[in-house]
């Protein structure tokens, strides 16, 4: 049966370009030490910047976690999860709500994965 003139059929969309090429070039150093693992990126000047506290980054990751917590949280999006520490405190302290994590940086994204067993506090 045809369709009606004005549905357009399915299809999936083209590959959008990257419109920010200095996401294809992000560079991360990541040393994993006791008692915290630190992370830093290289901004596009050549300079490092750090992700996090390097005293206590699950304490600032909690300071920051406060802002999520409503009795109306039901998803939490984190776009750039550096080392998860953020994750891993609102999983934690928002124990019903969903936390989605995206990394662009493989390095960090595999460094985020070695730093803990995820699968305890993944429902």
């Amino acid at each position: 049966m045809a369709q009606p003139a004005f549905e357009r059929p399915l299809t999936a969309p083209a590959p959008a370009a990257t419109t920010d090429p200095s996401l294809d070039h992000l560079r991360a150093r990541v040393v994993p030490d006791r008692p915290f693992w630190r992370a830093e990126i290289q901004a596009p000047s050549g300079v490092w910047l750090r992700l996090h506290s390097v005293r206590d980054p699950l304490a600032e990751a909690r300071s920051q976690a406060s802002a999520f917590q409503t009795a109306e949280t039901r998803t939490i999006v984190l776009l750039g999860c550096g080392l998860g520490y953020l994750a891993e405190v609102l999983l934690e302290a928002v124990p019903d709500a969903r936390v989605i994590a995206v990394e662009p940086c493989a390095d960090l994204a595999n460094a985020c994965l070695e730093r803990r067993d995820w699968q305890s506090i993944q429902k």
